[in-house]
């Protein structure tokens, strides 16, 4: 599931291969470092939240400039950021069924 990049409030659910594999090489494309103490230097008031639902756990992705909080961890993105086009593209691109 992921919120809508533009709208409030807004989300998309898929579990459409496709569209999964889609969004884990794009997020593959990048390293992670955790950030000491998960302290963020900066906090967007909007951003995505990508939740990621497997028959064992939940966890979410919110992506944001040069950083990204996952699963309440904090993480500068080296090779980023995220693009927020990908992320308008992709909730756009889900056809929900």
């Amino acid at each position: 599931m992921i919120s809508s990049p533009m709208k409030i409030g807004e989300f998309k659910t898929t579990v459409n291969q496709a569209d999964i594999d889609m969004l884990i090489d794009y997020f593959n494309q990048f390293k992670f470092k955790r950030l000491n103490g998960d302290q963020s230097g900066y906090m967007p008031m909007r951003a995505s939240i990508i939740y990621i639902y497997t028959e064992e756990q939940a966890d979410f992705i919110v992506p944001y400039g040069q950083e990204a909080m996952i699963s309440y961890k904090v993480y500068q993105i080296k090779n980023g950021p995220v693009e927020q086009q990908f992320l308008i593209h992709f909730y756009n691109s889900i056809n929900e069924e």
